[in-house]
This record gives C-alpha cells, structure tokens and sequence, in this order.
C-alpha cells in the first residue's frame, strides 16, 4: 500500500496511519473498530486530534498488524506499517519537546521494559501453571 500524499505533496503519516485502520477494521468486519476508525479520520481531518487519540490508533494498529522483529519478513505491508509507526512516533517526540516534554523518550523506554519484564512473567506463570498440572 502506498504512502499516500497531502496536497502540499509532504506524506501525512498520520492520515495514513488512521485511513489504514478503517480499511483494516472495514475489511475484518470490525463494525465498532471501523466507527472508531472513521470518527478518529474525520475528526483529524476536520480540527486535529489529542496525542491520546493518535496513540488509540497507533495501539491499533499494532495489534491488528503483528510481525516478528526476529524474522526475515521484507512485505510491503512490514514496511508501510514500520514506516508509519517510526514516523508518527517521531513526531509525537518533536512534538512532546517543543510542549516542554523532553522526558518523553526515555518514558517510552521505561513502558517498554515493564511491558517485557511483564511479558516474560506472564510466559514463566503460564510455564510453570502447566507444569504443576501435570
């Protein structure tokens, strides 16, 4: 899929990023996702939206969109959807700092890293509960 452009021919990354999510929920039947999806649109193309809407999209996004960082997937759709999310990313950075937010970045690391530790507790529970069943 194709980045698509604004009329001052710069890429809206964000455009892209929310026009994918109603084609996506569309597509999947996902009759309250793509309302969502189609309000958040609409709503940004009219008057902008909250840093806390644009991270609804990015969320979904990624979850309707799951590729592995260890494989050797080279899709166009691994590309677009990686593409975005740098992008939109990036900008909520800029974004952050010029609102006085310079600790947004290493706020980000912090999530990451209890998301994971998070992750592998869940994994190591989920490990262990099947082996005392036995």
């Amino acid at each position: 899929m194709p980045l698509q452009k604004s009329a001052t021919g710069d890429i809206d990354y964000i455009d892209n990023m929310l026009a994918d999510n109603l084609s996506t929920a569309t597509s999947k039947g996902m009759a309250k996702e793509s309302l969502r999806a189609k309000n958040l649109l609409e709503s940004y193309r009219e008057n902008g939206l909250t840093m806390s809407e644009i991270n609804e999209a990015k969320r979904f996004m990624s979850k309707n969109n799951k590729f592995s960082y260890f494989s050797d997937d080279t899709s166009p759709r691994k590309g677009f959807v990686t593409q975005i999310d740098n992008e939109v990313r990036k900008w909520q950075f800029a974004t952050a700092k010029e609102q006085g937010f310079g600790n947004l970045q290493e706020i980000n690391k912090q999530t990451k890293a209890y998301f994971k530790l998070l992750d592998g507790i869940t994994k190591w529970s989920e490990g262990t509960q099947g082996n005392n069943a036995l």
